[in-house]
Parts: C-alpha cells; structure tokens; sequence
C-alpha cells in the first residue's frame, strides 16, 4: 500500500510516519506534502493508494484536495484536531478519520478498513455528501450517509423524524414512512446531530424538534410526534422539554 501524508507540522508528519512502520509494515510512506499544491503533484506522481490528509494546512482547508479530482483514485483518513464543524461533516459522510494525537489502535484500525474497502460507488457518493454538508451550513440542507445491511443511503437530514436505539443499532424513522437500521449505537447520532435540531428525549429516543406535535402529560408523559408516533419522556429531560417548547 503506498502512502502519502499530508500535514503542515512536520513533527505530526514524523509521529504519524513511525506509527505506521509500527502498526502497518506492508505500507511504505512515498511522500510527503504540507500544502495542498504539493500534495496535489505527489499524488499525481506517485499515485498513491492511500493519504492521511489533514484538514487544517495553516489557511488551507485539507479538503480541496478532493476537489481537484473529479473522483480521487485513493482512499483517504483524514487527520484533524477536534475542529466541530469539520468533524461533523466527515463524521455524517460516514469516512474515516483520526483525531490529533494519533492511537495507534485506531490508526490500525483505520489502516485496515482502508485496506479492504473496494467500492468506488461507495467511496464516491460519501465523498459527494462531504463536499455537500461543507459548502450547506442550514439545517435543512444537510446530509447524512447511512449504511444498511446490504447499502447504502444517503439521506436528508430535515426528513429524519427520530432515531429510536436497538441496542447497539439505531433504527432512523423517516418523514416518509421508511425505517433503515444501521450498525451505530444511538449516542454516535446524537453527537453528530445535537446541533441540527435534535432532542434526547430518552436513552433510547433521539427526536426531530421539528416533528414535535404536541407533548401529552397522562401516564407520566408522552410526546406525539406528527407521524402519531408516541416518544416516552425521561423524567430528568421533561424541564428541558417544556423550554423546547417555550422556544417554538
């Protein structure tokens, strides 16, 4: 597997370069980029399978590389600080990426799903709704890439009224009708979705504000949804829920 990595601080490059010889001896470093002018002629060099690209080269943005290529010909992880805004888009596309300072659990990890990862359809409908969630800040506007069983489906979020936990699945309830059941535990869509509009209601509800109907007070408490679906009310989140509501 050749490999190149793209990061503006040399020591990052250095520590990443040693792990991979640790945790990946059959991948070979080919080259080495800090800016995205070089980065884009190593890759036309050298053709690499792989790039570790980080998402913040000084005041450039890692992710304009991609946009060089109508597909990129390899597989990328992307490397970044816990920079909100940048995660949650590599996080909703469903790609890879290693959080600064590198483990090199994770790092081998990473290394082998990139390895066994063969679909460019795939690659490139995920790689289609990063570039989409980057350039659309509004709620309404964003994506999200859900892999089922046997696909993968991407999906908008404004169309997404809850996402119910089946233990270590989520099922997403859409506007609809459809249900998709995808291998994430529920507390993973919630960080990613926390800042769109979206409630835990309960450890096991996590609810779109926006498909709230009404919130009905006998036998403890029950939120309607439009869809007439019913959505039980934890005790400790009820205050917070009569603010939501308040706020609509």
């Amino acid at each position: 597997m050749k490999i190149i990595l793209v990061d503006d601080e040399p020591a990052a490059r250095n520590t990443l370069r040693k792990m991979l010889a640790d945790v990946a001896p059959n991948a070979k470093v080919e080259g080495e980029a800090n800016n995205l002018e070089s980065a884009y002629e190593l890759c036309m060099e050298i053709k690499p399978d792989l790039v570790f690209l980080d998402v913040e080269l000084g005041s450039q943005k890692g992710f304009s590389l991609l946009e060089k290529h109508n597909l990129p010909p390899f597989k990328v992880i992307f490397v970044t600080a816990h920079e909100k805004y940048s995660l949650q888009a590599i996080r909703a596309s469903a790609l890879d990426f290693l959080l600064k300072p590198v483990d090199p659990d994770e790092l081998n990890a990473a290394i082998a799903k990139a390895a066994a990862a063969v679909d460019k359809d795939d690659l490139a409908k995920r790689l289609d709704t990063l570039m989409h969630n980057l350039y659309n800040v509004e709620k309404e506007k964003k994506k999200l890439v859900l892999k089922t069983f046997d696909q993968i489906q991407i999906i908008d979020v404004k169309d997404i009224v809850q996402c119910i936990s089946d233990k270590n699945y989520t099922i997403f309830s859409l506007a609809d009708g459809a249900r998709l059941m995808v291998s994430k535990n529920l507390g993973e869509y919630e960080d990613m979705l926390s800042d769109y509009g979206f409630f835990r209601i309960h450890h096991s509800h996590l609810v779109n504000v926006d498909f709230i109907s009404k919130y009905d007070k006998k036998n403890g408490g029950v939120l309607v949804l439009k869809d007439q679906s019913q959505v039980p009310v934890s005790l400790r989140k009820k205050n917070i829920l009569l603010k939501i509501f308040e706020s609509l």
